[in-house]
């Protein structure tokens, strides 16, 4: 009786049971389903009255599929446009053709690289293009080799265009100039300076060990010595970017061809 007072005192409000309290402080109100084959009643929350109200997902899917009736798709049948493409096997053999006039010698495939994918779809490996071409493919990039302008022998084709550009320009130069260490070689001298050309870096693991061991070497000696890459040669050359520091005067020396 006294909790009933002590209620009273502080204005609280007083139940019978905990039932009833949990009923008293629930704000729901009833609702009846709207669904006219249900018509069930059943309790919300007051936040969640809204103007139609179901008493489960499948009553108000059921009023809605009638009241909005999905649109109906429609298909339409294209005919595909078939694919034109601006390379044929008599252009790609022109332009092979066209390089070799050119250039004297036969194109490399990083030279032919936006055309390459559709040379293997025309002919099926760039080897069948060049003797379709009318030429004869090399086994290797580096198997074959050539003699330079000033008539150096060079072992590749990439060692041929650097000899090429230093003797146009009038720089002495020496080719395969030995270390004097396990029969190593560097590719070019130009005074004091080395240069390397590092064909297969990143491609044959054996390669990649010799190079290493180069670059020891060269920390050791403490030579002076400039790399160059493939993408420093092909597609397009940028020697002069490259060996920029060879065109310094106290390094260059001109001479009379």
């Amino acid at each position: 009786m006294n909790w009933i007072l002590e209620n009273e005192r502080h204005e609280y409000k007083t139940y019978c049971s905990k039932e009833c309290q949990s009923k008293g402080k629930t704000k729901k109100v009833q609702c009846i389903c709207e669904n006219p084959k249900c018509k069930k009643e059943f309790s919300r929350e007051l936040n969640d009255v809204s103007p139609h109200n179901y008493c489960s997902r499948s009553c108000a899917v059921a009023i809605n599929n009638v009241l909005y009736p999905k649109r109906k798709k429609i298909t339409v049948t294209r005919t595909p446009t078939p694919r034109i493409s601006k390379y044929t096997k008599e252009s790609i053999i022109s332009e092979i053709s066209h390089f070799f006039q050119e250039n004297q010698r036969i194109p490399l495939k990083i030279e032919f690289a936006k055309e390459y994918w559709m040379i293997r779809k025309l002919f099926g490996t760039w080897n069948s293009a060049i003797r379709t071409a009318g030429f004869s493919p090399h086994s290797h990039r580096f198997a074959h080799r050539y003699k330079a302008k000033d008539q150096h022998m060079c072992d590749s084709l990439a060692e041929k265009i650097i000899d090429d550009w230093l003797f146009t320009r009038g720089i002495k130069h020496k080719i395969h100039v030995p270390y004097y260490y396990r029969n190593m070689t560097a590719d070019f001298s130009i005074g004091t300076t080395l240069v390397e050309y590092l064909g297969l870096y990143g491609k044959l693991h054996r390669y990649d060990v010799l190079v290493e061991e180069k670059r020891k070497l060269w920390k050791r000696r403490k030579l002076d010595v400039i790399e160059i890459y493939p993408e420093d040669l092909f597609p397009q050359n940028q020697l002069s970017d490259v060996l920029s520091p060879l065109l310094i005067d106290d390094i260059v020396t001109s001479f009379t061809v």
